[in-house]
């Protein structure tokens, strides 16, 4: 009975796509490929590509982020030097 329930899961999980990565099955190729479709363009890119641009994209967002809190700063600093002058 045990072995024929094994050979049932193995079936399933074949079935299902999660079977031994040495098959093949989907789930892991989908783990496995670097390349994946650009939603802009369509075409076949690096995944790796795509994080790269992602943070060059983001890296001068960051940068403004981070000036506009030095800005703050500097200002709620003057503002209470302001007050305690008065």
């Amino acid at each position: 009975m045990k072995k024929k329930l094994e050979g049932a899961n193995s079936e399933i999980a074949e079935v299902l796509g999660i079977a031994d990565s040495s098959t093949g099955s989907v789930t892991y190729r989908l783990v496995e490929d670097t390349q994946t479709v650009c939603w802009i363009c369509g075409s076949e890119v690096e995944k790796s590509s795509i994080k790269e641009t992602l943070n060059r994209l983001q890296e001068p967002d960051q940068q403004k982020c981070d000036r506009r809190r030095e800005l703050e700063d500097e200002i709620d600093d003057i503002d209470r030097a302001w007050k305690d002058n008065e």
